[in-house]
Formats: C-alpha cells, sequence, structure tokens
C-alpha cells in the first residue's frame, strides 16, 4: 500500500483484489489483467478521460483505433494458441508482436509501430491503476519510417479515367479514385457518398 501511494496508484476495489490474488497465487475469476479485457477497460474510459486543457473525451476515430489493436491482439493469441496478461507485455512480447504484424498480418512499419505505441498505452494505463506490469513495459518503442508520398497529376488522372478495364469491380475502384482525387475526401467519407449528395451551382454538378 505504501508503494502504491508513493507511486501515486488509485487505490481501488480491483487493485485490492489484485494483491490478494497475487498473495494467494491465483487469478481474479474475470481475467481483468487480461489483454483483451483491459483493452476494452481503458477503451470504456475513454469517453470520460480528462486531458491536459479540461478537454473531456475523445473522437470517434481513435476509439476505433483501440478497437483494432483488441482485436488484432485477440488474433495474436489464436494465432499463438496462449492468452496474454499486461504483465506479459516485455520486449520479448513486442518482438513477437511486431514479427507477427509483419509476417501475418503484412502490416507497414508505420501501421505496426503505432499499434505497439498504443498497446504500451493500455500496459501504462493498467500499471497507474495497480496491475502488474512487465519491467521492461518502459523500454517498448514504436517505430515508423518515411513513407514516400503518391501524386498524380491531371494528365494522369485524365489517362486513368479514359482507360476501360474489363472487370466491373476494377472499373468501380477506378470511379472511386477519380471521385476520391477531385473532391479530397478521405475514404471514410468518401465511400458513403450518394447521388444525393451532388447538387447544381450555377449548372454546374458539384
Amino acid at each position: 500500500l505504501n508503494e502504491a501511494t508513493t507511486k501515486g496508484t488509485d487505490i481501488t476495489g480491483t487493485w485490492l483484489q489484485q494483491q490478494i490474488d497475487e498473495f494467494h497465487g491465483k487469478k481474479s475469476k474475470t481475467d481483468v489483467d487480461r489483454l483483451p479485457n483491459y483493452i476494452q477497460v481503458y477503451m470504456d474510459k475513454l469517453e470520460y478521460k480528462v486531458f491536459p486543457g479540461g478537454k473531456t473525451g475523445v473522437v470517434h476515430n481513435t476509439y476505433q483505433k483501440y478497437t483494432t489493436l483488441k482485436n488484432k491482439i485477440e488474433s495474436f493469441e489464436k494465432h499463438k494458441k496462449k492468452k496474454y496478461f499486461v504483465k506479459d507485455v516485455g520486449l520479448h512480447f513486442a518482438n513477437e508482436l511486431a514479427k507477427y504484424f509483419f509476417k501475418v498480418e503484412k502490416l507497414s512499419k508505420n501501421s505496426a509501430g503505432r499499434y505497439l505505441k498504443y498497446l504500451k498505452t493500455v500496459c501504462t494505463d493498467a500499471k497507474n491503476n495497480g496491475f502488474t506490469a512487465h519491467p521492461q513495459l518502459s523500454q517498448i518503442k514504436g517505430f515508423s519510417e518515411k513513407a514516400a508520398k503518391v501524386v498524380l497529376t491531371v494528365p494522369e488522372l485524365e489517362k486513368i479515367e479514359n482507360t476501360t478495364y474489363e472487370r466491373e469491380s476494377l472499373e468501380n475502384a477506378k470511379d472511386w479514385l477519380i471521385i476520391g482525387c477531385y473532391i479530397g475526401q478521405r475514404v471514410s467519407d468518401l465511400l458513403p457518398l450518394t447521388d444525393e449528395n451532388i447538387t447544381v451551382r450555377n449548372g454546374i454538378e458539384l
């Protein structure tokens, strides 16, 4: 209790139960410290989280990032045929997870690095709330690489637009690409568009 108080840990019922369970060498029935479960606990708190400056809550995209992280950790557990807990997230675990991201899920270096960063954030939160964390947790680092920016010129777009493809799926992909490039919308805003979103101004369809 003295050590936890010194570290600024919130002394909660969950923290107390964990200490009792660890003393008796057993897990709690709910296994809150199992990685997918604690990611959900962290997500449930995001709506009420207070950030520096007084802002409360997060945007939907942030919540979605952690939902995806949870799904990927569950897939990693199935791949390894093993359950993982907050205390397992050390350097070896991070290396194995990164290897899984690259070889199995075929993620880019930037995506894999971001998910490791998100996982470290979750486990740090668990540590701050009294759960046992791996001694190497602070040594885990996210990573990234400079990605090349692909730019299409107007003549290149016109060439793509005037190309006819035999497969209907490619024609659909071409249409979405052309529309997306001209209106500058990200995919999440682009795909829900319908004919009803078209307006006419000064005789020109927009």
